[in-house]
């Protein structure tokens, strides 16, 4: 027959083999590691929970004895942790293009694009006009013979309307691009435009409607159609003066009665033509004149105040006046280019249909003026020149102060070594050798200063700090007890976690429940080391064994040999767990390895063994239950409407959370007992720019 001790010892390793298997089905849960850094915010905090905990314990017991063997592993208040994140400060990028000798660009205009001319003529439609319109309307092409290499257009009003008049077709503006579509199609236009009848007004306003055509007006409506650049000019064709020649004509009491109207009112640098009536020989001009005092002083007054030209109207061909009133048009006409680059000076060559010009252009900034009128024949402008010429140099300033430890360096895509350069008074970056000349320099860091130190934290005040971390990594810190901060000699770097590990006050478990056998009374306690067989010293305190301080260290073991007084009812033995377990978890085996878990029977805590009578040894029982589950968790700060909570359960995001006053609640069905919960809650946002150079 087998010794207490060696019986018991047997038990222990048996024991010890079932507790090795039911841990082997147990989920690893707490392993959580999904937080999500924010590159936007300066602190972000995490606090960690635990949703109850699974226990495993055991028994051994022998019910022909009415002994039993219960398993006690002491622990203590796991360790708490409190979590913070350094803040990510932006990359700051610049990009520099090193000096050189500047960089070769030709460009090239076509002549009719840089020259615009926006041209009224005003035609007398009085009835002594008709052999002059027609005369008018054979001289299209002399009009033309200086500006025909000119972006120009044309519009025509009368003396008694400032309404622009239509060809048959409902052109209104007749334009170059017309003329080179068919120049037939235009010159029947402008023949079109210039019939404007003798049926008009005898008294002739040219100065009225002169002013009003330009700018559009025509009664109640507007009909903008000058250009912003174009030169602007006007041709007056009448056989009488303004406001009429008659002596019963005249409009002195109107503000249009002088040439001043049309200067106070119209387009600076606008110049005024006239083809007139000067003859005082009724006979030689017969279709006009005869009136006393006829000479058209104020159309001549806004023609010299304009530094325009005047011919004469009753004349048999309008060939040559309209040739030289196009040629002064012509000069007048601001032919600009806008390059695509500064030259650089002294390198600009200026071609004009392949010919250099020595002179006959300024350069204003990026815009060329040509100064002289081109032929008829020119049509392409070219120019060659260099740009972006500067001194070489070997410093560059960045806009903010550098953190030597992120600067990256690119010149021409080749990623240069630290030992190439080195930084001068926190903002310039000095390179050892020269970058290559019109070389690309990129710069990427992150701004100098703005780490911090010192972290807010949140632990029991009397906790006992165990460890601070940064990224796992414990490293010197000192601690504010009294406003619970850490303060690093160095900043962390950007998104470091800040993690510190504190111990509960009283975290040691002294008391201990003890098992309860359906009211049986206990007899006696032995409570030795599972390990050394030495024995422990306790006291019974309420239904609890209560260990000394020194004895508990988490994961300690022992074996508390319990007997108990005997019974009538041995028959069927019976003992209590915690009303918390989970049936499945419980098993029961014989000294020979034999189940005898299906005569199990559990109603809440209460167990009920009916195989004892054939069992001539003990008993193996082992199960788990759970501990102080809750689905709510208190978050130790104010909660902020504007923050920002992230919910993870053993490491994966959960979203279906509620908020309430500061506390996190997870619907049961979602927690599972023993799951591991993390909070990161974020502070608002605070948007930081980041700043590029060019």
């Amino acid at each position: 027959m087998m010794s207490n001790s060696l019986e018991r010892g047997l038990w222990s390793l048996l024991l010890s083999w079932i507790l090795l298997l039911v841990s082997c089905h147990e989920e690893v849960r707490f392993n959580s590691n999904g937080r999500v850094q924010s590159y936007d915010q300066s602190l972000v905090k995490e606090y960690q929970f635990q949703a109850g905990t699974i226990r495993s314990d055991s028994i051994y017991f022998e019910p022909k004895k009415l002994s039993f063997d219960h398993r006690i592993v002491l622990e203590q208040i796991p360790n708490g942790y409190a979590k913070t994140f350094q803040m990510v400060r932006p990359i700051q990028k610049e990009e520099f293009i090193q000096g050189g000798q500047g960089r070769s660009q030709k460009d090239d205009f076509a002549l009719i694009e840089s020259g615009y001319l926006d041209l009224l003529i005003v035609i007398d439609n009085s009835s002594s006009m008709e052999a002059f319109q027609l005369q008018l309307q054979k001289r299209f092409k002399n009009l033309l013979s200086n500006i025909s290499n000119t972006n120009w257009q044309i519009a025509v009003a009368t003396t008694s309307s400032s309404c622009l008049r239509s060809a048959l077709d409902g052109t209104k503006i007749l334009k170059r691009t017309d003329f080179d579509i068919s120049s037939a199609t235009a010159q029947r236009r402008f023949e079109q435009l210039i019939s404007a009848g003798v049926n008009g007004s005898t008294v002739e306003k040219g100065i009225l409607t002169a002013t009003e055509a330009l700018q559009g007006d025509c009664g109640d409506t507007r009909f903008p159609w000058t250009r912003a650049d174009s030169q602007k000019a006007v041709l007056i064709v009448s056989d009488e003066k303004n406001c009429g020649s008659a002596s019963n004509e005249g409009c002195v009491a109107e503000e249009y009665s002088s040439a001043d109207y049309f200067l106070s009112r119209s387009p600076r640098n606008t110049r005024v033509y006239g083809l007139l009536l000067f003859q005082d020989d009724f006979a030689a001009c017969p279709n006009s004149g005869g009136y006393d005092n006829q000479y058209p002083s104020e159309y001549m007054r806004l023609i010299q105040e304009t530094g325009g030209l005047a011919g004469e109207i009753c004349q048999a061909d309008y060939s040559e006046v309209l040739e030289t009133i196009s040629s002064h048009v012509s000069k007048d006409i601001k032919r600009r280019f806008s390059l695509t680059f500064q030259p650089d000076p002294g390198t600009l060559k200026v071609y004009l249909d392949g010919e250099l010009l020595t002179d006959g252009y300024v350069l204003i900034g990026q815009e060329l003026r040509l100064m002289i009128t081109p032929s008829l024949e020119s049509e392409m402008l070219f120019v060659d020149y260099t740009y972006g010429r500067q001194s070489m140099r070997h410093y560059f300033d960045l806009s903010k102060p550098i953190d030597p430890e992120t600067l990256e360096v690119v010149v021409d895509q080749e990623i240069k070594s630290p030992d190439d350069f080195y930084i001068m008074e926190g903002k310039t970056v000095v390179f050892r050798n020269v970058p290559a000349a019109s070389s690309k320099l990129k710069f990427s860091y992150r701004q100098d200063g703005l780490l911090k130190k010192t972290f807010p934290l949140t632990w029991p005040s009397d906790a006992l700090i165990q460890s601070v971390r940064v990224n796992g990594n414990e490293l010197p810190v000192e601690i504010d007890y009294d406003r619970q901060w850490l303060k690093f000699n160095d900043p962390p770097m950007d998104g470091a976690e800040v993690s510190l590990e504190y111990q509960q006050a009283n975290a040691k478990i002294l008391d201990y429940p003890i098992p309860q056998y359906q009211n049986r009374h206990i007899q006696s306690i032995e409570i030795i080391d599972a390990e050394t067989a030495e024995p422990i010293d306790f006291q019974i305190v309420n239904s609890y064994i209560k260990f000394k301080p020194e004895e508990v260290w988490p994961g300690r073991e022992l074996v508390a040999s319990i007997q108990l007084l005997p019974r009538e009812d041995d028959s069927l033995f019976q003992f209590t767990v915690p009303p918390t377990v989970i049936p499945d978890s419980m098993v029961v085996t014989t000294l020979d390895g034999e189940d005898c878990a299906d005569s199990l029977d559990i109603h809440n805590g209460d167990v009920k063994l009916s195989c004892d009578e054939s069992i001539d040894g003990g008993l193996a029982v082992s199960y788990r239950y759970i501990e102080k589950y809750t689905n709510q968790f208190v978050v130790d700060q104010e909660d902020d409407p504007q923050s920002i909570w992230r919910v993870f359960i053993d490491g994966v995001e959960y979203t279906k959370f509620q908020r309430l006053d500061g506390n996190l609640i997870i619907p049961p069905e979602d927690l599972e007992p023993g799951s591991s919960v993390a909070i990161q809650i974020t502070p608002p946002i605070r948007v930081t720019a980041v700043s590029k150079k060019y």
